[in-house]
């Protein structure tokens, strides 16, 4: 919760707060375009297009739209993922199939994701779990061009990839028909919320989101107000008297206004970005390799630090991940979060925590038969999260991952 912020970040919003004139329009939404095609190594952006969105779910629906989506088609997708990858599947009238993932791997085998296709495939989403890209991407994205399957790159998690997907001489189509970026709260670019989509110029744009889905100046004014109360919560989650936690009574306090909705709880309904949450985006992608650097950085030390039978990635993985966090395998999780509180370490991150997450979800509206993926259950139950946000430090790192081998012996 808040943990990508800098003092840059909450600078910007603190600025952003008293400039409303800026808030809905602006020339920052043109600037994170630019900036995204750059990031992407695209020389030019004459044969893309790049559409922003308030989230990322909206970015998967627009992609799936335009790829023609709709009632009695499939769409192939992992379990041990989120509802907003799955939600805009349904609300288009089509068909989610679970693919499950390896034992004790984040993403599932091109062997699994071969025998899910039907004749009513039309596309599946590529989701590359915590950052972690899957290590057989290449070989499922040419096996389903081959049998003219859409390719969806969902990389909400791993915005650092899109340079191996994409290179100088590419085009888009060699690894994807569109690919999803999230700028959501938590990811590898936060800016509390956002999304893009990039497709080639020969599918339509995206039909014009009307005024009832641009956000009110009241709702931005309360995603700019996230990373300073954010900031606030973890600056004081540590002082109080007795039961009562400074940090605890301000994060009740936002809660009960409104300022700290979970960015699952949004309607899949296109809605378009506004200038200051581009703003946002914008401030930490002009530091995309610095962020890049210390994931990776920090989720090294994790990997040589760990006893090796908690780990569920390589070195590889992590050299090739955006290493968004640093996942391993524990028995008990409950168990391990309660005991590293008395070592300073207050780690809830749950993702994720079923099949389709959060574990409130309903199952049989999301149309996931419980049991149907049963490697993805048991890591939904055993997986524990290690932060690598840029706040953490490589002193802090080490000494949490040598708690973790204490406290799990």
């Amino acid at each position: 919760m808040g943990s990508n912020y800098t003092t840059k970040d909450r600078i910007l919003a603190l600025k952003l707060l008293f400039q409303p004139w800026k808030w809905q329009k602006g020339p920052e939404i043109k600037l994170l375009k630019s900036k995204i095609a750059t990031s992407a190594s695209w020389r030019t952006r004459n044969d893309i297009n790049i559409e922003l969105f308030l989230k990322g779910r909206h970015a998967i629906f627009e992609a799936l739209r335009k790829l023609g989506i709709g009632h009695n088609d499939e769409v192939i997708v992992q379990a041990f993922t989120c509802v907003a990858v799955v939600q805009p599947i349904l609300d288009l009238g089509a068909t989610p199939i679970y693919v499950d993932v390896e034992s004790k791997k984040l993403n599932p085998s091109f062997a699994k994701i071969k025998k899910s296709v039907t004749a009513k495939t039309k596309a599946i989403i590529l989701q590359h779990t915590l950052g972690y890209i899957n290590r057989e991407n290449e070989k499922v994205v040419k096996w389903c061009h081959d049998r003219k399957i859409f390719i969806i790159q969902d990389l909400a998690h791993a915005l650092s990839l899109m340079p191996k997907l994409t290179t100088n001489n590419q085009q888009l189509t060699t690894s994807a028909d569109a690919i999803i970026l999230s700028f959501s709260q938590d990811k590898v670019i936060d800016g509390v919320s956002g999304g893009a989509l990039i497709t080639n110029k020969i599918l339509p744009l995206s039909q014009k989101i009307n005024d009832s889905n641009h956000l009110s100046l009241i709702e931005i004014g309360e995603y700019l107000l996230y990373p300073i109360f954010t900031w606030l919560i973890r600056s004081t989650y540590q002082i109080g008297i007795d039961k009562f936690i400074v940090g605890k009574a301000i994060h009740w306090l936002a809660k009960s206004i409104g300022l700290m909705n979970s960015p699952v709880d949004a309607s899949a309904k296109p809605a378009a970005l506004p200038n200051a949450l581009a703003s946002l985006a914008l401030n930490q992608l002009k530091r995309l390799d610095e962020i890049i650097s210390h994931r990776r950085n920090i989720a090294l030390i994790y990997d040589r630090t760990l006893n090796r039978t908690y780990k569920l990635v390589t070195i590889q993985d992590i050299k090739n991940g955006s290493n968004l966090r640093y996942p391993i395998w524990v028995e008990n999780r409950d168990e391990l979060e309660k005991k590293l509180t008395k070592y300073g370490f207050y780690l809830m991150d749950h993702w994720y925590d079923a099949p389709v997450s959060p574990d409130w979800v309903n199952n049989s509206e999301v149309k996931y038969q419980l049991g149907s993926c049963p490697n993805a259950e048991d890591l939904s139950k055993h997986i524990f999260n290690l932060p690598t946000h840029i706040n953490i430090s490589e002193k802090k790192a080490e000494r949490l991952a040598k708690s973790v081998n204490v406290l799990m012996r």
